[in-house]
Parts: C-alpha cells; structure tokens; sequence
C-alpha cells in the first residue's frame, strides 16, 4: 500500500481557532500538537491524507494555512464517505469514543486518528473482497467525483478499465430493481446516490 497520513483536529467552534492536531502515518509516525505548521512539516513527502469527516470539517479550518505553507498537492481520502457504501448495514456514522470517559472531554485527536486508520484499512479490505462486478459499478459511478477519486487511486483500481455503468448495473441487479427505471439519466444526475442505493439493494437486509 502506498504511504498515507491520517489525522484529526480539535477547533473552536465560534472562534474556528485550531486547537490541537493529531496525526499518524501508515509507518507509525505520529503528530501531536497545535501547530498547522508543524503539521505541515509532518506531512511533508505526502501524498494521500485520510480522516472521517475532514472534507466538510476538518480542512475547511486548516486548508489555507497548510497551502500557505506550500501542502496544496494532497490526495484526500474521507472514510465517513466511504462508509455506507462498504458497510450498508451499520455504516461508521462517527468515530467510537471509548477512551473518552467523560462527555465533557476534548476529543483525542491522535486516537481519533488511529481510529480512523482502522476503519480506512477495514474499508479496504471490504472493497477487495466485493464481487469483481460490483467493484466495477461502484468505479464507474464514482471514478470522476471528487470525494471518491483519491480511493480509487489509493488502492490502484480502474485506471485502465474502459467500463459504462449501465449495462453493469442492469446485468447485476436485474432480479433486484425495476427493468424500466431510467438508469441512464440517474447516472447522469445522481451517480454518488445511486452507488449508495445499489449498496444498500445488494447487502439484502430487510433493516
């Protein structure tokens, strides 16, 4: 696998004021501090970062300063997204606190960062595992959406397949969905739903 740093922040709601980074590299390397640019320095030499959530949260707060740093190169990988595409019947909607004890504690970032390294590399696994048919749908919807792209190079898939998600789709789900559903224009429109939607027809639990 190629190498790949996964951390967490701690920021200040109101005032967004950054207050504690956490990281760990896929080498054990781990970051502690609340410096964006020490972190930066820690990442240096990266090329794929991971975390949950930290499209919509984390990097919202330190993107500028890491680019002001010259770190505006990087591959980003977001295991709450991944999520309910790999695990339809309990998706990891958040990270398991259990070595926070109090609810009133600060999250630990270097943990959290552990954490969500292990669901990252469990993500992995389960995608390895789908039915070559499948991992060929899910690449043809999400190949070119930003959220999933970084994934798939990631893991080295798809690159060189030439593949149309439509009669994917139809051959492998054509006991489960309707045969007169509009396929082409859900692609069209909707192709990060409609993966999801596939997701959950195929994992074939009532819940």
């Amino acid at each position: 696998m190629k190498p790949i740093t996964f951390f967490d922040t701690e920021i200040e709601p109101e005032s967004r004021k950054i207050l504690d980074i956490g990281g760990v590299k896929s080498d054990g390397s781990i970051f502690h501090s609340g410096s964006v640019k020490d972190f930066a320095g820690f990442l240096k030499n990266t090329r794929f970062i991971c975390g949950h959530n930290i499209i919509r949260h984390d990097l919202k707060y330190i993107r500028e300063s890491l680019s002001a740093q010259g770190i505006d190169q990087l591959q980003v990988i977001d295991t709450l997204i991944l999520s309910p595409l790999l695990f339809p019947k309990k998706p990891y909607h958040r990270l398991l606190k259990d070595d926070k004890l109090q609810p009133e504690e600060l999250n630990n970032p270097v943990n959290d960062s552990k954490k969500a390294k292990d669901l990252f590399y469990d993500e992995v696994t389960v995608f390895n595992k789908l039915e070559p048919s499948l991992k060929l749908i899910y690449y043809s919807l999400l190949k070119s959406q930003k959220e999933f792209e970084s994934f798939f190079e990631y893991i080295s898939f798809g690159a060189d397949k030439k593949v149309e998600s439509e009669p994917l789709i139809q051959a492998y789900f054509q006991t489960r969905i309707c045969e007169n559903s509009l396929i082409d224009s859900i692609i069209s429109e909707y192709p990060v739903e409609l993966a999801y939607c596939l997701s959950l027809i195929n994992c074939s639990d009532r819940y």
